[in-house]
């Protein structure tokens, strides 16, 4: 039985460095996430010095990049550190920002819900 590989990176994510946010294996259906930075969808760091805020944007590009392939965070096997991760921030839906706002990739400015 051939396998087929497929590799992914949704727009809604950051680009990325020659690698692929999503690898999915067609042997069954495996997806294989990796590269979960702390950045927004223009690459841009989100939180410089504040943990929480980078914790709580992997977990948001994690759950971006499984609805991406038609997953759920909960079926999902926790590897390291995604063990950490798990459940972490379930509030924040696909396609939304964990701190609100939004960026203009263009321009670089950020507008934001948070106070």
């Amino acid at each position: 039985m051939p396998v087929e590989i497929s590799r992914i990176n949704p727009d809604q994510l950051h680009p990325t460095p020659g690698c692929h946010h999503i690898t999915v294996v067609e042997a069954g259906r495996t997806a294989f996430l990796a590269g979960q930075c702390p950045l927004d969808h223009c690459g841009a760091l989100v939180g410089p010095g504040d943990f929480d805020a980078q914790i709580d944007q992997v977990a948001a590009n994690a759950v971006l990049a499984l609805v991406a392939v038609g997953a759920q965070p909960s079926r999902g096997v926790p590897g390291r550190p995604g063990g950490h991760l798990r459940g972490q921030r379930r509030r924040h839906g696909p396609g939304t920002s964990p701190h609100g706002g939004s960026t203009n990739c263009s321009t670089g400015s950020r507008s934001s819900s948070r106070p």
